[in-house]
């Protein structure tokens, strides 16, 4: 056998393939204790790449071409059993199982077909050794297995398109994107190493497989290994915190003053000290470990504790509400988020911000007699859309409310209520990225977002309702200048104390002046004659007193005094 050592960047690729699927069979096995039927075929998909790499790895260590062609007669087998669990995986996982039910029997027969004649030269001939290698040269009954693998990838695609059209939810579409293009790059290396003299490729495209499946299991988290890790390193950190310096002291002591000194009440007070001095430094290390695996989590989260502290000072509605979807979807990593206020008319709640969502619903989502917002206003606890198929109150919900309520990819709905316990507004997330429930702590940090959501909101009407009442306002006195200004009528107005404050253009020129500034703030007694004071003066002092006022006639002064 050749050492991989040889010619590493040929040998040593199917031996990764082999070590990296059966590590995340391993994985993925341990991830689900139930162990479904889905799970199951993922599984096997893996241990047949695995099988796959295995007998690549063989044939290419071997010494010779008669040794190699023994290895290389499996593949054809581990080949087509890979695509044909992988067909029979996707029509479980799609919900598919009874439909295309002969291709599958068809399937399975030709896999065993192609086991009975792996020994013979019917699959695989000889082989030939090429610059780079040993490459097959393929047999009669090679072609039509080369046919069924594409039909079979085929149908495969055709069953996760079918439900990607048809999945409300993101991560899940992420998924089955994940598992096409899978697909698309085994087909591709294998009919790339069969019926080409190119250098070999089909490994590579095993290894891209296996790599989009670690994909799809870390990070959208088939298996949570983030979560595990996060907690074990947590527990070192804290561990190592306290344990390296006690072992570094009780060092210390034993080198400095022996080991008889050492009374059991030197370690109780030694731990008791470490445990107050190292309290800093275990927060910044678990601050460090949650920002390593939390990432851009993390500074969600970061910014919903800067969002409690600010929202105050937010007045303007829509880009509080933005912030907060943005920043609550992102901290809890879900596929989307949508927060419904009531309607300018007040008959039920809109959509007011949104993110995740491609085709949002438009106008009124709930209606204010809705069954749903009902429940939500009796009840202060967050709603599971689980909790639809257990609770009969819940299940008389309209089917247009269902239809909306689908569309938006409701998975948790966190009610926002005012002091006095009235709905506000109602924050729906969708399901998380990674496919795990929500969390009683998950729970728990929506209702302190939604008390604050629902005062910053609050404050944001109050500020929103002041705003247009200014506007309105402005827009009142525009309107009544623009009145007074073109009344043919000349007209003064003047304070308490007979000084003018305003007059319009048409009494100036009665006057006789050109500008109102001359006027403004003189007394409207230097333009009466002095015969007229004492009768308006009377009259003034009647109406500060709150009697009836009738119409006076006096003469008026111009500006050169006639």
């Amino acid at each position: 056998m050749l050492s991989p050592l040889l010619n590493p960047t040929y040998l040593l690729p199917p031996l990764i393939s082999f070590i990296t699927s059966i590590g995340l069979a391993f994985l993925v096995w341990r991830s689900s204790p139930l162990k479904p039927f889905s799970i199951r075929l993922f599984i096997g998909i893996l241990i047949s790449v695995a099988a796959w790499g295995f007998i690549i790895f063989g044939m290419r260590t071997s010494p010779d071409a008669q040794r190699a062609l023994l290895w290389d007669r499996g593949m054809p087998v581990a080949a087509l059993a890979t695509f044909v669990i992988f067909y029979h995986f996707t029509r479980v996982y799609t919900y598919n199982n009874r439909a295309q039910r002969g291709t599958l029997i068809a399937s399975y027969v030709g896999l065993a077909l192609a086991i009975a004649l792996s020994p013979t030269e019917l699959l695989i001939e000889r082989m030939r050794v090429e610059d780079y290698g040993y490459a097959p040269v393929i047999g009669p009954a090679s072609y039509p297995l080369l046919m069924a693998i594409p039909l079979l990838t085929a149908a495969s695609v055709y069953n996760l398109v079918k439900r990607y059209k048809i999945s409300p939810s993101y991560a899940e579409k992420n998924r089955l994107t994940y598992l096409i293009l899978g697909a698309s790059l085994l087909v591709t290396g294998v009919f790339l190493d069969s019926l080409s003299n190119l250098p070999p490729i089909l490994i590579k495209t095993n290894i891209a497989f296996c790599v989009l499946c670690s994909v799809a299991i870390l990070k959208y988290n088939l298996l949570d290994i983030r979560a595990v890790a996060r907690r074990s390193l947590a527990y070192v950190v804290a561990s190592s915190a306290i344990a390296i310096p006690y072992v570094g002291v009780m060092f210390y002591l034993t080198r400095t003053l022996g080991a008889a000194t050492r009374p059991f009440w030197i370690h109780a007070i030694i731990i008791v000290l470490i445990a107050v001095l190292v309290r800093p430094l275990y927060i910044w290390s678990q601050q460090l470990v949650n920002r390593l695996f939390y990432k851009g989590r993390h500074d969600y989260f970061k910014s919903l504790e800067l969002f409690s502290r600010e929202t105050q000072s937010i007045t303007n509605l829509k880009h509080l509400c933005s912030t907060v979807v943005k920043s609550t979807s992102g901290a809890f990593q879900t596929s989307s988020a949508c927060l419904l206020l009531p309607s300018e008319s007040n008959r039920g709640l809109v959509i007011e911000s949104s993110i995740g969502l491609s085709n949002p619903p438009s106008g009124i989502v709930l209606r204010n007699d809705s069954v749903l917002v009902k429940w939500l206003t009796r009840h202060p606890d967050i709603l599971s859309s689980k909790e639809f198929d257990i609770r009969p109150q819940l299940q008389s919900i309209s089917h247009a409310e269902k239809n909306k309520l689908e569309k938006l990819g409701a998975s948790l709905y966190a009610p926002i209520k005012t002091q006095e316990g009235q709905l506000s507004g109602l924050l729906i997330l969708g399901q998380k990225l990674s496919q795990q429930p929500f969390s009683r702590q998950d729970k728990r940090l929506l209702g302190a977002i939604g008390s604050q959501v629902a005062m910053a909101i609050r404050n944001a009407w109050l500020y929103e309702e002041a705003r247009r009442t200014a506007v309105a306002l402005r827009e009142s006195e525009e309107k009544i200048r623009l009145v007074f200004e073109s009344m043919a009528e000349g007209v003064a107005v003047f304070d308490t104390s007979g000084n003018i404050v305003e007059i319009n253009e048409a009494q100036l020129h009665m006057l006789g002046y050109a500008h109102k500034n001359k006027l403004i703030g003189q007394s409207v007694f230097n333009l009466i004659t002095q015969k007229d004071h004492a009768r308006i003066q009377e009259r003034l002092e009647r109406l500060l007193k709150g009697s009836n006022v009738e119409n006076a006639e006096v003469m008026l002064l111009k500006k050169d005094g006639s």
